[in-house]
């Protein structure tokens, strides 16, 4: 989860058919979504202007396989632009 400079927060999720990550704003109102294919861990905006967001993943396999989540080495980092850049520097 992560704060940009309007004070909306991105946090990822999960709904029937997938994994998304939501930019919510204050109140709970759905700013933006974004699709994702695997299960988004962790997210935070970043880079030289403060407008990438980096996305941790990894396949998600239930809980009751939480074990094999670290030693299968399905993690990745993907990266995306937004236009609303980060709140500060943590």
């Amino acid at each position: 989860m992560c704060l940009d400079a309007e004070g909306a927060i991105w946090c990822a999720g999960t709904r029937e058919g997938g994994a998304i990550v939501n930019r919510v704003a204050d109140g709970g109102q759905i700013l933006d979504q974004l699709e994702l294919d695997t299960a988004c861990f962790a997210c935070m905006l970043g880079g030289e202007h403060g407008t990438t967001l980096h996305l941790l993943v990894a396949d998600w396999r239930g809980p009751e396989r939480m074990g094999e989540l670290f030693t299968s080495r399905t993690g990745r980092l993907l990266t995306t632009e937004v236009t609303v850049p980060r709140a500060g520097r943590p």
